[in-house]
């Protein structure tokens, strides 16, 4: 996946760049589809090299493409902002003993609230509980 399938994508969008005119009648939608895919792999480095084809593609042909075909690459796009959107991060909430570990901490034998001690060091999500 970070070898031949990088190499091979890349190639795979120099040629359909290139032949762009010819190509994109039959091939658009699944060279799209491909890029969206790399994407969604759980491979770093090919997830870039998708998003990386596809701003080379939209830089490369975007001023010469009809509204139907800018269409398309936007709507592209925007399903791989979609599909990156890290969900589970926007929807986290620190559970009990989170909050529990985060309000006193152990020093030697003392023990201190770190929240009334110096908030500003803390994470927001932290601080505001």
């Amino acid at each position: 996946m970070t070898t031949t399938c990088n190499h091979a994508l890349y190639a795979m969008m120099d040629v359909f760049t290139q032949y762009f005119d010819t190509l994109s009648p039959l091939l658009l939608d699944d060279v799209l589809a491909q890029l969206l895919w790399c994407v969604q792999q759980d491979n770093e480095q090919l997830a870039r090299s998708g998003t990386n084809c596809l701003e080379n593609l939209s830089l490369a042909v975007g001023q010469t493409v009809s509204p139907d075909t800018w269409d398309k690459m936007v709507q592209c796009m925007r399903d791989i902002f979609t599909a990156s959107i890290p969900h589970q991060l926007l929807s986290w909430q620190p559970d009990e003993s989170l909050r529990r570990s985060y309000s006193t901490l152990s020093v030697g034998s003392e023990r201190s609230s770190v929240i009334s001690e110096n908030p500003s060091t803390l994470p927001p999500e932290v601080r505001d509980l």
